[in-house]
């Protein structure tokens, strides 16, 4: 039970799309042999909605796979 005189500490914590992104990043590279730069997508407004990665796990096509998704992503 919660009580009621205990004071409770809000925290806030911030991070933009770019930290977040790079903390994918860094997270996918630990599993996979290589890991594209995101894609962005956006609704109509412009709120960023989605990112997305391509992640290649065979490292004798991760160069390959890799370069084929960053031309797609168009990094």
């Amino acid at each position: 039970m919660l009580d009621p005189k205990q004071r409770i500490e809000q925290v806030y914590k911030t991070a933009d799309h770019r930290k977040i992104s790079q903390f994918f990043v860094d997270r996918l590279s630990n599993e996979f042999e290589a890991v594209s730069e995101p894609l962005a997508l956006h609704n109509s407004t412009g709120s960023l909605l989605f990112l997305l990665y391509f992640a290649a796990g065979n490292k004798v096509s991760a160069k390959t796979g890799l370069s084929i998704a960053n031309s797609i992503v168009g990094k």
